[in-house]
């Protein structure tokens, strides 16, 4: 019984961390295309 946990849990935590650095990895991505297109307006603004 203790095996079955300790696979469920441990499985759970693999898809939660990977849904978590996923997402992580989205929000950062979508900040450096905010800083892009910010520097580029600054860029163009000169």
């Amino acid at each position: 019984m203790n095996k079955i946990k300790y696979l469920l849990l441990s499985g759970l935590l693999a898809v939660f961390s990977t849904s978590l650095f996923a997402e992580g990895t989205f929000v950062l991505n979508a900040e450096r295309a905010m800083l892009s297109t910010h520097m580029h307006k600054m860029y163009l603004r000169n």
